[in-house]
């Protein structure tokens, strides 16, 4: 059984592909995903990043501002450093291209650029913001080839959340072994 076990595992894990997908985070560090709506003419930042397996050199993507944030007012949108460059603005279509000395970044996340908001406390409770793709472009990243490759939407921001639509955050990662991946199926 757990010979078993353990073989369905490993085929779980070999056929699985991590896909490249747009983030939206509350703070730099990617450790929350809730906005507090509540204030009037308060300056909310969402910070947008790359992440998956495949090295990049630009992605192009929306994440306009959703009808249940009421009273919302896009600001506007800022690049992390002088090494990316945009066209568009987040609300409709935005192409960032990424620069480094190499010419290619790798997507282990990648911080793309930050949107910025003025919220007026008007949120509706349970507000979702995500990136989607800028119809009718596809909702794509480039590779370091620049080969166009599709992305998903990735982590969301939830606006106003409450015990009914808590958003995923990312969950802690412990490192570990294979000794001790088989000693919890003993």
């Amino acid at each position: 059984m757990k010979t078993a076990l353990m073989c369905l595992i490993l085929l779980m894990a070999s056929t699985v592909r991590a896909q490249d997908r747009i983030d939206l985070y509350a703070d730099l560090g990617r450790s929350s995903c809730e906005i507090t709506d509540q204030s009037a003419f308060a300056l909310v930042r969402v910070y947008v990043f790359l992440d998956g397996p495949v090295l990049s050199t630009g992605v192009r993507f929306k994440a306009p501002i959703p009808a249940c944030w009421k009273g919302a007012t896009w600001v506007g949108d800022s690049l992390p450093d002088a090494n990316h460059a945009a066209i568009g603005d987040s609300q409709s279509d935005w192409s960032v291209a990424f620069s480094s000395q190499t010419g290619c970044l790798p997507s282990t996340p990648i911080h793309v650029g930050t949107i910025s908001i003025i919220a007026t406390g008007g949120a509706l409770s349970c507000c979702d913001m995500t990136a989607v793709p800028p119809v009718p472009y596809p909702f794509e990243f480039t590779d370091c080839n620049f080969g166009a490759h599709p992305l998903i939407a990735g982590q969301k921001i939830v606006v106003n959340a409450d015990s009914s639509c808590r958003c995923q955050s990312p969950l802690a990662v412990e490192t570990t072994t294979w000794g001790r991946v088989k000693s919890l199926y003993r």
